[in-house]
């Protein structure tokens, strides 16, 4: 199931990079600013690593490296949210 946790994540990053405009506009009609463009394509590349991590450490004989990089990614997530929410007009 983590494999799977880290592939997903792994495509979401990769999806984010190259085509962040697209992404942007499933939850907006606007227009993307550049600064979303770019802060769309730095969440990517957090995300391919994270994902990557989490494959390699899911697939490792090391059970712990699996758990650590799901929870890291977990970790991530409930940030982005705390602030996203904080941050909303």
């Amino acid at each position: 199931m983590g494999t799977l946790v880290g592939w997903m994540r792994l495509a979401v990053g990769v999806g984010m990079m190259a085509a962040p405009a697209r992404v942007l506009r499933l939850g907006s009609s606007e227009p993307p600013a550049g600064d979303m463009t770019l802060m769309t394509r730095t969440v990517g590349v957090r995300d391919l690593v994270i994902g990557m991590g989490t494959v390699q450490g899911c697939r490792s004989r090391a059970d712990a490296a699996g758990r650590q990089w799901i929870a890291l990614g977990l970790c991530s997530d409930t940030l982005d949210l705390i602030i996203g929410v904080a941050s909303a007009r």
